[in-house]
């Protein structure tokens, strides 16, 4: 994912408004996730017999939603993107003009 986000951040001036938002949305969830795995990390290196404790219980739920959080940006993008296709096709086969 950390390759992936600089990828999209460049791309981002080139892309429609809602795309740089879901770009943006993105970025952050992954940055979230990438601190608190490294949080979750630190935390089970030095306390080896206590991953069921509430300090790093909290580092594994908070990954687990923003997880959920990236899934649900990526999905809701794609969903979009296919809705956006769709008019389009119908719209060019049953022959509307687009409104100004």
């Amino acid at each position: 994912m950390g390759k992936m986000v600089p990828r999209l951040e460049a791309i981002r001036g080139q892309v429609a408004p809602w795309q740089q938002g879901v770009i943006d949305r993105i970025a952050q969830e992954v940055v979230l996730m990438a601190d608190n795995t490294q949080d979750a990390i630190v935390f089970g290196g030095g306390h080896k017999g206590e991953l069921w404790s509430p300090t790093y219980q909290k580092y594994a739920s908070n990954l687990y939603n923003e997880a959920r959080a990236l899934t649900n940006s990526v999905e809701q993008a794609v969903d979009y993107a296919q809705v956006t296709k769709e008019y389009q096709t119908l719209t060019h086969e049953l022959g509307v003009r687009k409104s100004s």
